[in-house]
């Protein structure tokens, strides 16, 4: 009976260690991994999918004047490992100057976004750097409209865009 509770034991921590382990893949978001798959050629996305991240953060956008979309707020909870690139994450959110149209006619809400900022400190294996350093950020705004509360009909759209950009982290 040990015997058995043992093996049960041992199955169960080994999917749960190769759940945690596969985290640190983007292929373990879907909104990004579906993005990457549509977007990018199947090498370059499987490159990307299958690469051990360093560093991922969530930040919250809202749109501006002239389209411009602004991220500022990074959600601490979907951190990993931990705070210390948060700043560069929204640096290089600013690096991106990501515009985009909204259907907010007449409306006081605008469009909101959010951003995935992924850090490879060594590179993507396989994914050329397109600068100098040797670290890359992946970069994702899912873009998604406020629906207009006195125009039900008119219903938000969404998407998604992908930047792969040279950063230097330490």
């Amino acid at each position: 009976m040990k015997t058995i509770l043992l093996a049960v034991f041992l199955v169960i921590s080994g999917s749960a260690w190769a759940t945690a382990v596969e985290e640190n893949t983007v292929a373990a978001n879907r909104t990004i991994t579906k993005a990457i798959r549509a977007q990018l050629a199947p090498k370059m996305a499987e490159a990307i999918l299958s690469a051990t991240y360093d560093g991922f953060y969530q930040i919250s956008g809202r749109q501006k004047r002239n389209n411009e979309f602004r991220f500022n707020k990074v959600r601490g909870k979907k951190s990993f490992p931990d705070a210390r690139w948060e700043q560069l994450a929204v640096d290089v959110t600013k690096r991106v100057d990501f515009r985009g149209a909204s259907n907010n006619v007449g409306s006081k809400r605008k469009a909101s976004a959010t951003a995935y900022v992924v850090f490879y400190k060594g590179g993507i294996e396989g994914v050329q750097n397109p600068g100098v350093g040797e670290s890359l950020a992946l970069v994702m705004i899912n873009q998604r409209n406020a629906i207009n509360r006195d125009m039900p009909t008119v219903k938000g759209l969404s998407t998604s865009k992908l930047y792969l950009l040279d950063v230097g982290l330490n």
